[in-house]
């Protein structure tokens, strides 16, 4: 009875999760159009080691994490990318991407 009742509140939760999902061809919003130009310009602007772009779309509450569980802020992300860009300078060559 009890894994009934869990399997029933896992479909119910799906279901709901799922319900509000875009059917294939949908039209996307302006939101969604606004949000894929943002990722397509900061993608761009990562590659050419333009940080005052970076910066201006990059929110100033901005946090990530590190793979060895370090906080980062803004400030953090923005000091990365002008370190690899000197490094790219340098030597001749290019720095992964990656933040670390």
């Amino acid at each position: 009875m009890r894994t009934l009742f869990l399997s029933l509140l896992l479909f119910a939760g799906a279901v709901a999760l799922f319900a509000d999902a875009k059917q294939p061809g949908a039209v996307a919003s302006d939101d969604e159009k606004e949000i894929l130009r943002l990722e397509k310009v900061i993608n761009e602007a990562w590659l050419k080691h333009d940080v005052a772009t970076i910066s201006q779309i990059v929110a100033d509450d901005f946090e990530s994490w590190s793979f060895k569980g370090q906080r980062r802020g803004r400030a953090d992300l923005l000091q990365a990318r002008r370190e690899q860009q000197g490094n790219q300078n340098r030597s001749g060559r290019r720095e992964g991407s990656c933040f670390r």
